[in-house]
């Protein structure tokens, strides 16, 4: 950075040096042609008024050359024709003297300029014509140009070699503040190395060569491992505060006393994990038997339900069942209600709105009392508990009994092909239903007449008449009774 600042001052001392040069030789020209400027007349201003002013400069000194020679001329005439005359011929002698004295010095004026204006043309590369001129002058603006983004180069140059030089500065002055603190710094720390070497009783020599003894590896893992040992000795020491608070005042135990419990603990554990341990392996030996035995277990299970379905079965068709009245023909017909139970709970289910369904009493109830096989109970899906159908109410019974025909319609179609019950009528009961089970009962029906199905409703709910489309409507008058269709 100092170098480029160095280069770059050197660089625009240079250049102000022959800007200098130039503007000085510049002046002094004009100078020598302001000095021999008559009076009246604008010196030339610049280099270019300069050029043009020597050169009508030059016209006119030729033109006086040209008058001086012819003067000359006469003067060399009149000496001839006026030889006899004294007085003439000193006049003329002194005119003579004086004319060459004032030619001796246009004629040396003139060769100065004539030097001059050839100095002034090989500087300005002999332009005789405008275009020339213009053309050096354009090189000239060029060349300046160059100077002048040299110029501002090293102008930018010395600027950032400035601010690197206040940086520079800055950091110095910085350090130089610093070096009182670092000074201090440094003679404690030399009092803490002379300090852990007399502790070690070791001199500055052989304190040296042990440390030239291990390597930088070395003593990074001898710093990490006493950093470890700080940690763990703080770490001990807030344990040790914690337990002295956890202590108190409380007196210390006895140790003998500890110590046999301590012992009688262990065993106690020792024989505990024995125990589990043994524990352990009569569980994967239970588990591997189990592992073993459960296909067969599975097998003999289903063995001994269809064992059992078929005792009992036979069990009760001899009458050796204790406590079961029940003949065979109604436990025949306990196969076709459950299959009539089962169609029927799909419109029951459907009717009151899932919260019913319909169950056949279990078998070993079935034979406690005469005729209770084919009795019904009523399940509920909110309490899952089962219960009477005669706890029913009226209009859940309603819906019960209906549900109980259609499934009864469905298994008589079912097992007879030939039978086919294309038409139902349904007296009352929908007076006791209310508008939600009254709505599921009639959708139900609406649903199982479409087709070939015809079902017919016997009713006098009028709210009933707003939901069936086609009906027969039978009025009755002093005349008698009378039915006519409505149909939509």
């Amino acid at each position: 950075q100092e170098r480029a600042a160095a280069k770059a001052q050197a660089s625009q001392s240079l250049f102000e040096e022959k800007q200098a040069q130039a503007a000085e030789h510049q002046a002094q020209l004009l100078a020598q042609i302001g000095s021999v400027v008559d009076e009246g007349q604008r010196a030339p201003a610049s280099l270019e008024e300069a050029v043009e002013w020597l050169r009508a400069w030059r016209r006119e000194v030729e033109r006086s050359l040209q008058g001086c020679q012819q003067s000359v001329q006469q003067l060399t005439a009149l000496r001839q024709a006026l030889c006899a005359l004294p007085e003439q011929e000193r006049t003329l002698r002194s005119q003579e003297e004086q004319l060459s004295r004032q030619t001796l010095h246009l004629t040396g004026i003139l060769e100065g300029d004539r030097a001059r204006l050839t100095a002034l043309h090989g500087q300005i590369q002999g332009f005789d014509t405008p275009q020339m001129a213009k053309a050096a002058r354009e090189s000239a603006q060029g060349a300046q140009r160059q100077a002048e983004a040299a110029y501002r180069q090293a102008e930018q140059q010395a600027v950032a070699a400035k601010e690197k030089l206040a940086h520079t500065r800055a950091l110095f002055q910085e350090y130089t503040a610093r070096i009182p603190q670092q000074q201090q710094m440094c003679a404690v720390r030399y009092g803490e190395y002379v300090t852990t070497m007399e502790s070690f009783s070791l001199t500055e020599s052989r304190w040296k060569a042990l440390l030239d003894t291990y390597s930088e590896e070395d003593l990074q893992a001898m710093r990490q491992a006493v950093d470890e040992h700080h940690r763990q000795k703080e770490v001990a020491s807030q344990l040790l505060e914690s337990a002295v608070r956890t202590i108190g005042g409380q007196p210390e135990p006895e140790l003998d006393g500890l110590y046999q419990q301590a012992q009688e603990a262990e065993a106690a554990w020792s024989q505990a994990q024995a125990e589990l341990e043994a524990l352990r392996e009569q569980c994967r030996t239970n588990r591997r038997v189990y592992q073993a035995l459960w296909p067969r277990l599975e097998e003999r299970r289903q063995v001994v339900e269809e064992h059992s379905r078929f005792n009992r079965l036979y069990r009760a068709l001899s009458g050796n069942l204790p406590g079961s009245r029940m003949d065979l023909e109604t436990f025949v017909q306990r196969y076709y209600l459950a299959q009539i139970l089962q169609a029927a709970n799909r419109r029951f289910h459907t009717m009151s709105a899932g919260q019913f369904s319909l169950r056949m009493v279990e078998l070993e109830q079935a034979g406690q009392g005469k005729n209770r096989g084919l009795d019904l109970m009523v399940h509920s899906a909110i309490t899952g508990k089962d219960r009477e159908i005669r706890t029913l109410s009226g209009g859940e019974s309603f819906m019960a009994a209906l549900s109980l025909a259609l499934g009864m319609a469905d298994q008589i179609q079912q097992g007879a092909a030939s039978i086919q019950l294309d038409m139902m009528f349904i007296d009352e009961g929908f007076g006791s239903l209310d508008d939600h089970a009254r709505s599921q009962a009639v959708r139900v029906l609406q649903e199982m007449s479409g087709g070939d199905k015809l079902i017919g409703i016997i009713s006098h709910v009028n709210e009933l008449k707003q939901e069936i489309e086609d009906q027969l409507v039978v009025r009755r008058d002093d005349h008698g009774s009378h039915a006519a269709w409505r149909i939509s």
